[in-house]
């Protein structure tokens, strides 16, 4: 390959032919902005073009600090027998990432968060289901802004990151909120125009490369094989079915809808849920997996005899050595199956009862242990999740059997946990009010996915 060119890595490849065929599109964190311009009293085009002067210069410097943004995704070819690749963009155009549009008038106040919160996630959904034109020649991520004038004459901004997963993962695209809404902070608290910044953004020659998993850590170490977990012995009974919803769908890769809903825990409930997990040993991640199995046990599961499967994403960078603050993929994933004995357990016991509740602390625990064991498993002889996506042998094969195959997950819960964002050290007149982390809907994966974030001492989402 060129100099400006190299290997997408296992994870690129991966992402990059699912996307391609459709089957996975995007993941995401949008972040939620109070905007007061400094011309209290301007009118809606002005504010617009006050808000757009200060995100011109904000994400010049944001694109500055993560080299990873600088980057194409070149597909894999079968003719040539290359992998995907990531390639350097001579520069990155500001209509090319970037669309700020208004959010509709609503008829009064008292349906107006409502509304506002049901057009956000439509907006979320909508952008989750394109896929990234001309991904050889532009970038793998997008931002879209919408802005909302409320009653006081301030707005509500929502910035919307979208990201090709080839390039990011959930704790990737809350770092660009974050490096974001820094330079918002530094930016907005100026009245003047900021001439120090110039689009396009040039790409330097010397910008640094995004990091595969495989460059980053030794997903293969000496001896991982005597490590591997055994797959089900013939002696074992038949695996259990599960309920999965209904069966992978897509016409056509035009035909995708991505749905999103929103459900926010307010903060002064945010210390009872961390209190509850405390008080039954758990992560807040093990809780909510007790949450939706209890649930989906009683709403969805009507035949006995199923089970649920439920994922659990996990970051790697422990292992990769990733800050927190940069921008890549290196996560990989867990399965903890649910029987059909326990769900029926769950019906025959009083919602928000002890006995519930002593389940959903058996159910968190179980998560919390294989987490555990599987972080010990990777330390010792890496990571089999991305050996499994290594030996593939035709991922474009893998995409069109997926499609004709029954899912074989019911949900996801993704939680990136605390994202503590940098303190404005100066007033702006842009107030980050909350982060959400959202993904596509998964094609042939999990039906229900759950993405989780906070920012400290805030509410949850």
């Amino acid at each position: 390959m060129e100099n400006d060119t190299f290997p997408a890595g296992i994870l690129g490849n991966y992402y990059s032919t699912r996307h391609e065929k459709g089957v996975y599109r995007s993941c995401g964190v949008t972040s939620h902005y109070n905007y007061t311009p400094h011309n209290f009293n301007t009118i809606t085009s002005k504010a617009i073009e006050e808000l757009t002067s200060h995100l011109q210069r904000a994400l010049w410097k944001t694109v500055e600090k993560h080299p990873s943004l600088c980057y194409s995704i070149l597909p894999s070819s079968k003719p040539t027998h290359l992998t995907a690749g990531f390639k350097r963009l001579a520069q990155i155009s500001w209509d090319d990432i970037v669309s700020i549009s208004s959010l509709d008038g609503f008829p009064n106040a008292e349906v107006q968060i409502q509304s506002e919160e049901k057009r956000v996630c439509e907006e979320i959904g909508r952008a989750h289901e394109q896929l990234f034109q001309d991904p050889e020649t532009k970038p793998a991520w997008k931002i879209r802004v919408l802005v909302h004038e409320i009653e006081d004459g301030s707005y509500r901004v929502y910035i919307l990151f979208i990201a090709h997963h080839a390039i990011a993962d959930g704790l990737s695209c809350a770092a660009f909120q974050r490096t974001l809404h820094e330079e918002l902070s530094e930016t907005s608290v100026e009245t003047l125009e900021m001439s120090d910044v110039q689009w396009p953004y040039i790409v330097p020659k010397t910008v640094g490369r995004p990091t595969a998993i495989e460059d980053a850590m030794d997903i293969s170490p000496p001896g991982y094989e005597s490590l591997e977990t055994n797959p089900q012995s013939d002696s074992d009974e038949k695996e259990e079915q599960i309920w999965s919803g209904n069966f992978p769908c897509m016409p056509t890769i035009e035909s995708y809808k991505s749905l999103a809903l929103l459900v926010t825990v307010p903060p002064e409930r945010v210390q009872r849920l961390l209190n509850t997990s405390r008080r039954l040993k758990i992560t807040v991640t093990g809780y909510l997996h007790g949450l939706i199995v209890s649930y989906l046990a009683r709403a969805t599961v009507t035949k006995d005899q199923l089970g649920l499967k439920g994922c659990t994403p996990y970051s790697l960078r422990k292992f990769s050595k990733l800050p927190v603050s940069e921008i890549a993929n290196h996560v990989s994933t867990i399965v903890t199956k649910w029987d059909a004995g326990l769900l029926d357990r769950i019906r025959h016991v009083r919602e928000e009862s002890i006995e519930e509740e002593e389940l959903i602390g058996a159910i968190g625990s179980q998560v919390c242990q294989e987490i555990s064991t599987e972080l010990k498993r990777v330390e010792a002889g890496g990571v089999s999740q991305i050996r499994d996506v290594e030996n593939i042998a035709d991922l474009e094969s893998y995409c069109r059997e997926g499609l004709s195959a029954g899912r074989s997950e019911t949900y996801e819960i993704s939680n990136l946990g605390v994202v503590r964002m940098n303190q404005a050290s100066r007033k702006s007149s842009l107030r980050l009010d909350g982060l959400i982390f959202s993904q596509c809907g998964m094609v042939f994966g999990a039906p229900i996915g759950c993405n989780v974030c906070n920012i400290h001492k805030e509410k949850v989402t």
